[in-house]
């Protein structure tokens, strides 16, 4: 064999080997973690997301200053997994006008294929979609 032609093709091997072994990042799709809205922030463990950060002049710092939740509050309960990017909660809502919690909404959360987005549909609430961000550390 010709040292030039032994030579590509062993530059050829290498380079098929090292496009082999290369592994794409593992990708996310546990709905646990840090999630950002903006106006709030929320941390998800188990079947639970609770505030952990809520903005100053948003809606939820008026519900936040008549003392009807905190931080650490739950915001979401009954978290459970539907399929491979699909759950089903409970989210805390509120009255608009008052800004007093009325209750619980049944949602329906489904996250982007990345693992960096959910999306949230809320029923019975004048805003029934919101988007979060998965917070990276």
């Amino acid at each position: 064999m010709k040292p030039k032609l032994a030579l590509a093709l062993l530059a050829l091997i290498v380079c098929l080997g090292f496009l082999s072994c290369r592994t794409s990042p593992e990708v996310n799709t546990s709905i646990e973690g840090i999630w950002d809205r903006r106006d709030i922030v929320i941390s998800i463990s188990g079947s639970t997301g609770v505030f952990t950060q809520i903005n100053p002049n948003t809606q939820w710092r008026r519900v936040l200053e008549r003392g009807s939740i905190g931080i650490g509050a739950q915001n979401m309960r009954n978290i459970t997994r539907t399929g491979p990017l699909s759950w089903t909660a409970q989210v805390l809502r509120f009255n608009e006008g008052t800004y007093e919690i009325t209750g619980w909404s049944d949602a329906q959360i489904t996250m982007a294929e990345d693992g960096l987005s959910i999306h949230i549909l809320v029923s019975g609430v004048a805003n029934p979609e919101h988007t979060y961000r998965r917070v990276v550390n």
